[in-house]
Order: C-alpha cells, then structure tokens, then sequence
C-alpha cells in the first residue's frame, strides 16, 4: 500500500478540500494517507484509517509560521517515510526540495494562483509586484523539479502551470454529493434575508454587503471567522444591527439550515488589484449556495458572468459598488418565483458538472501518472 503524506502549515485539520476530500479519496482507492498540521489538538485517526498528527505547534503569527511552522510539519511529516508528499501552502515549496533529495514523490496543490494574487495584498504595500515577480520565479523553479502540481481552476481561459509542470491535474473545489444536506426548509416565498458565509474581512467585500443590505431593506446573516479581532470589533460596535446579524463559526448541519432560511447567497468579492477577476472557477461557498438551491449574486468577471448568463442561477453585480449590488438583491426579492427557478438551475448545475467526482478522478490520474 502507497503511503502519502498531505502536509499544511496554514490549514486547520478539518479543511474540506484537504481532508474530507483529497484525503478520503486517496484513503477510499487503497492509499494509505496521514495529514500533517499545525494545532494544539491531540493526535487522531478517523474511522477510515486516516491518520491526523499534529505538530504541537500553534504559531503566533505569520513569520513565526512560515518559518517554525513549516519547520515542524517538515520533520513530523519526513519521520513518517512516505511515499508521497503533497504540499498544501506555497511557504511549503522551500521543503519541496529536500524532500526530492530523499528520494520523495512531491506534489504541490496550488489552492490559488498565488503568485498574481501576492498583487493585492495590502500588507505588502508598494512591494507587491516585486514580490508577486519573484514568487512566480521561484515556484516555477520549484514546479519543474518535483513531480506533479494541482491546481483548482485555469486563469483567464489557460493553465497557469502550462510548461512549469512535470504533471498536471485539475482538482475543483467541488463538494461530494454527500456534503449536501437536506435542511429544515422555509418556503422560498417567505424568505427575505441574505447571506454570506465565510473569511470575514474587508478585502471580501463585507462593508459593501452591508452598505447593500441597507440599501434593499434586507437584512445581512454573516457567517464564519473575522480576520482579526480589530475588525470583529469594529463590526460589533457599529449601530447595524437592524440590517446584519453574525451567527458565528458554524458546523455543516448549521450552515446548511442557514442558507434554507435565506432568500439569497452572496459572493460579491472584490478583486483588490489581485488575480480573482481572471479566474475560472467558483468560490466554494457558491457551490454550497447551489446544493442549498439558492440565486446567488456574483462578482460582475468575466467566468462569472457567461456561467449565469448560460445557465440562470443567479444575478451578477459591480462588487464595489453597493448600489449595484443592492439593486440585484431587490430585484431577486421582488420576483420570487424567477428567484426560486434560479436556485433549482444551480442545484442542477452542481449536479451535473460541478460534483467532486470528476475532480476525484483527475486526482486519481496524477497519482497514477507519477507513481
């Protein structure tokens, strides 16, 4: 039996994609599978015989875990003399090649274009395009050596990793089908609020969601984690109560009786000088909308818009722009009916192309391909 070692120095343990999706579909074809993470939690092995180990290790910040973090998950995960080696952060690269030295299968799953993302990230500042420069040169040297890349979605209609791969597969952040739930429904007629699950911070658009709440005369259920305890705090003291409410972290039985409440999913999350605009794919929070059979409002980008001028399941809007965004809300609210067919055209969207299991069977080629 193949032994393979999923390592994240950024993920929690019960990450989707990692765990519940990669992991236990390696796990299911005959792989044996040990994830390796960063938390202060006891180490475990799920029913399924995959084993989670944890380093111990909760890093105070983002240098301290790009640099004893990816430490610890590196001489945790070695110690396990695996087969495989699929590498879940792109700090992980700097490992890649010591592991190679070792005789190492390696895998580097790019949840993200990283290096034209670095381009909007304010914490860098003026930096960011040398940055993002130097990134995309350094991972491609990296990609070139190791034996295989996995990557979510093409970028602006090409493979980002095209010619700086040995191997390739598209892996989708698409749900299994048994992640959907049925939840305790409310009629659609009697739904009026909207909804946002997720990362909470103010590069996601949250200000402009609620500026746009306001504005329809709806009211804003928030769900997920706040990027930090400035904003949470912020959020918190400000005088929005009648338009927004915020649920917390909440667990998949949870969420999924959240959004049967709602009349909308939101998912108008500005691009901020970086790469989402170009991207051909879907957040995976508006794949849990369309199981949830809910119209969603999108980011006006190009993917966005030919998918749901295509296939009807939802409105997309400017995601700067509150009145746009608001405009797009009442419009779904006003018209019920067109609203609920939209969510049943995303349910069957979801069903038909966006299921994971043709994202397990492109995992399952790589593997094979570079065993």
């Amino acid at each position: 039996m193949k032994k393979v070692v999923h390592l994240t120095s950024v993920h929690q343990r019960y990450d989707q994609r990692i765990l519940w999706r990669e992991c236990c579909s390696l796990r299911e074809h005959g792989y044996d599978v040990t994830l390796i993470v960063n938390d202060a939690k006891e180490n475990e092995t799920l029913e399924n015989g995959i084993k989670i180990l944890s380093t111990g290790f909760v890093p105070s910040g983002r240098r301290q875990r790009m640099t004893e973090g990816v430490q610890r998950v590196y001489e945790l995960g070695i110690a396990q003399n695996a087969d495989f080696y699929h590498l879940h952060d792109p700090e992980l690269l700097r490992i890649a090649m010591k592991l190679k030295r070792q005789k190492k299968k390696v895998i580097f799953d790019s949840h993200e274009i990283f290096g034209e993302g670095i381009k909007g990230k304010e914490w860098l500042s003026l930096f960011s395009q040398l940055v993002s420069f130097s990134y995309n040169a350094y991972e491609t040297y990296i990609c070139r050596r190791i034996d295989g890349v996995v990557c979510p979605t093409s970028y602006n209609g090409e493979n980002w990793f095209e010619g700086r791969a040995n191997h390739f597969a598209y892996v989708g952040n698409f749900p299994r089908r048994e992640e959907y739930r049925n939840s305790k429904s409310v009629p659609y007629f009697q739904r009026r609020n909207v909804c946002f699950a997720g990362w909470l911070d103010k590069e996601r658009g949250i200000l402009t969601m609620l500026q746009a709440a306001k504005m329809a005369n709806t009211r804003l259920v928030l769900a997920g984690r706040f990027e930090s305890d400035q904003f949470f705090k912020e959020f918190t003291a400000a005088d929005i109560h009648h338009i927004a409410e915020y649920v917390g972290v909440l667990n998949r039985e949870e969420i999924f009786d959240l959004y049967s409440q709602c009349a909308i999913g939101l998912c108008t999350i500005p691009d901020n000088g970086g790469q989402r605009f170009k991207l051909d794919n879907f957040n995976t929070k508006v794949y849990e909308y369309m199981s949830a059979e809910m119209p969603i409002i999108l980011s006006d980008w190009p993917y966005k818009r030919k998918m749901v001028e295509k296939y009807r399941f939802g409105l997309v809007a400017d995601p700067s722009d509150a009145n746009d965004v608001a405009e797009k809300i009442k419009w779904l609210l006003e018209h019920p009916a067109e609203a609920e067919e939209m969510g049943k055209n995303g349910k069957q969207l979801l069903e038909e192309r966006f299921t994971w299991d043709v994202a397990e069977r492109e995992l399952l080629r790589l593997y094979s391909e570079i065993e």
